[in-house]
């Protein structure tokens, strides 16, 4: 009988230090993962930031172009290469 009760003791323990193994990490898996997912907030929220400045640039830019007809000509004439008929172009290389 003595025997029988030790034997149950050694498997419920045996079974509690499985449980405590099986919890352990299960924890430090989720800890990981936490952290992995906190790194890839901090790099979105990065590049969150860099776009709303981006746009915010290209807003203003945007204005620019609708509102300012000096800053309009410029633009078309150096992206496009458009001059006016009364203008000439000298170009040195």
């Amino acid at each position: 009988m003595y025997r029988l009760a030790k034997t149950a003791l050694y498997s419920l323990f045996g079974l509690l230090l499985v449980f405590i193994g099986f919890i352990s990490y299960s924890v430090w898996q989720a800890q990981d993962d936490l952290s992995y997912f906190l790194n890839r907030e901090a790099d979105m929220r990065t590049k969150l930031e860099l776009v709303q400045k981006e746009l915010v640039q290209k807003e203003r830019y945007y204005r620019l172009l609708r509102n300012n007809s000096v800053f309009l000509e410029k633009i078309v004439k150096r992206k496009l290469g458009y001059i006016r008929p009364d203008e000439r172009v000298f170009r040195f290389e």
